[in-house]
C-alpha cells in the first residue's frame, strides 16, 4: 500500500467524525444550551447590600476621579 492510500484510509474516519460532531443539529443544540446556561448563570441579586464595617465615612457612589483630592 502506498503512502497516499494509507493517508486516505486515516482521513476517512476523521471526516465522518467531523460531520457527526459539527452537524447543523449538534451546533444548534450546543448554541441553545449555551444561551440557556448564560441566562441561568445570572442568578438572583440581593435587593440591598450593606456597607462594610471598615468602610468608615466613605460615600457611595462616589465620583472618580475625586476633584477634591486633585492638587
Amino acid at each position: 500500500m502506498n503512502c497516499a492510500a494509507s493517508l486516505k484510509a486515516l482521513i476517512a474516519p476523521l471526516k465522518t467524525l467531523a460531520v457527526r460532531l459539527f452537524s447543523r443539529k449538534a451546533v444548534l443544540t450546543g448554541m441553545m444550551l449555551l444561551c440557556i446556561m448564560s441566562v441561568c448563570a445570572c442568578g438572583k441579586k440581593p435587593a440591598h447590600v450593606d456597607v462594610p464595617e471598615d468602610a468608615g465615612d466613605t460615600v457611595f457612589p462616589a465620583v472618580y476621579p475625586n476633584p477634591a483630592m486633585n492638587k
